[in-house]
């Protein structure tokens, strides 16, 4: 067991925290890769009305995932805070008991998804074309629900049991698996957008069974015992993890509300052209979540012992790592930006020149959003859950919503772009209120 918890007794420095967070960082970045590779082949293949009907079901998709991501990273809060308390066992019991219900959560979705497609599709009132295609693509994604959702929780934990490089194996296997797919089921037999959900689904199978093989392993530092539901337990990682479940949500919701403002100033090109730019803020945000997702067990496990002089290194190291990482991240969307569109759309196209346009607005997002991500996790990670939810909720709704009310009024499409800028910084204020405030409760 020593052995096991290493990377938990070791100093906490620049070295130590990059080696076990580097790979969840790269993992987080091929995720979000393979994800903008299908709208790359969708784009190219199929049409950018294509790619406007995945848009329009994010909502879907982030309630899907957001319940998920509640007990992945409440969950894991729950395991890590009692591993360092060591109750091990007990830890054990609550990991194999938050998988069970992912899988019946999972059931649910999958029943949703493909009974009740026509019903969730009607809502978005868009175009016949785009209406077909959001209907194919919802049915075939919905099949695969349960090892979307299993793939996306088992990867938290494996970061967590000390294997961050294993969690990258998965996710690059994942990826390359998908992007084979896509060629093959988009590009080479034309099955369109329903060939990607195919292969996204696919991609998440094997990886999924690596995971289950990997806890059923008694030589890991977590894995599967006979679950015991405590229901205080649960209710403590849905408490802890409810920020991920607004995040998701919110996020799901704010998609709504701008195809609502795009289409009314820009139409169904505006839909596509918003589509583009956020594959890339998702590319860029990728690296903050990885971050996140690697120190998350590590806060967790201090939080439980009571090391107060690691949280303070840990917290430190963090914040400067965010800033570097916000300048340099916001440099590279703005030069590279209109060069990673023409990967999406020709340029010359309306698509193309709303995306350049809304892109060198939306970059700026960049500069407070990674804040306000690492400050709701580590909230989340301190079994804080009612703070990080506020701070997600706020930058990830709350004051889009409020943006997008006021500014279209204003500046019209310039003030849809403006809103996502404007909600970050607030979020990532917010977050900073908070921090300083509870700095003595938590010793940080």
């Amino acid at each position: 067991m020593e052995e096991n918890l290493i990377v938990y007794q070791k100093d906490v420095n620049v070295k130590n925290i990059m080696k076990f967070v580097f790979p969840t960082i790269i993992m987080s970045l091929i995720q979000v890769l393979y994800t903008t590779i299908d709208g790359i082949f969708i784009s190219q293949y199929v049409g950018t009305d294509a790619m406007a009907s995945l848009t329009l079901l994010a909502p879907y998709i982030s309630v899907l995932f957001s319940v998920s991501a509640m007990l992945a990273s409440g969950g894991c809060a729950v395991v890590m805070k009692k591993m360092g308390e060591k109750k091990e066992r007990e830890a054990k019991e609550d990991f194999s008991a938050f998988i069970c219900i992912n899988f019946f959560i999972g059931i649910v979705f999958m029943i949703i998804g493909i009974f009740f497609t026509s019903q969730l599709v009607e809502v978005f009132n868009a175009s016949k074309i785009v209406t077909t295609y959001c209907n194919d693509y919802l049915f075939y994604y919905a099949l695969f629900a349960i090892p979307l959702l299993l793939m996306n929780n088992l990867q938290v934990y494996v970061v967590a049991a000390n294997s961050p490089l294993l969690a990258f194996s998965i996710s690059l296997i994942a990826g390359i698996t998908n992007v084979i797919l896509d060629y093959l089921f988009v590009g080479v037999f034309s099955f369109g957008v329903k060939g990607a959900a195919i292969a996204t689904g696919i991609s998440n199978l094997l990886p999924m069974m690596i995971c289950i093989i990997y806890f059923s392993s008694k030589k890991r530092l977590l894995h599967f015992v006979k679950p015991v539901f405590r229901l205080k337990e649960t209710l403590k990682a849905i408490t802890n993890g409810v920020s991920e479940l607004a995040t998701t949500i919110a996020t799901g919701l704010t998609a709504l509300l701008m195809n609502i403002y795009l289409m009314k100033y820009a139409g169904e090109n505006g839909v596509a052209s918003y589509t583009i730019i956020y594959y890339i803020f998702t590319v860029m945000t990728a690296i903050y979540m990885g971050y996140v997702y690697g120190v998350a067990p590590m806060i967790s496990y201090y939080h439980g012992n009571s090391d107060h002089v690691k949280l303070k290194k840990l917290n430190k190291i963090s914040l400067i790592f965010i800033l570097v990482i916000s300048v340099i991240s916001t440099i590279l969307s703005l030069t590279l930006g209109k060069y990673l569109i023409a990967f999406f759309v020709s340029s010359g196209t309306p698509v193309y020149s709303l995306a350049v346009y809304g892109n060198q607005i939306f970059s700026f997002a960049l500069l407070t959003c990674g804040f306000g991500i690492y400050f709701s996790g580590m909230f989340t990670a301190l079994s804080n859950g009612l703070i990080s939810a506020l701070i997600a909720f706020g930058r990830t709704f709350l004051f889009i919503a409020g943006s997008l009310f006021v500014l279209p009024r204003i500046f019209e499409i310039t003030g849809v772009w403006l809103a996502s800028p404007i909600a970050e910084f607030l979020g990532c204020l917010l977050g900073f209120l908070f921090f300083i405030k509870l700095k003595q409760k938590y010793h940080y």
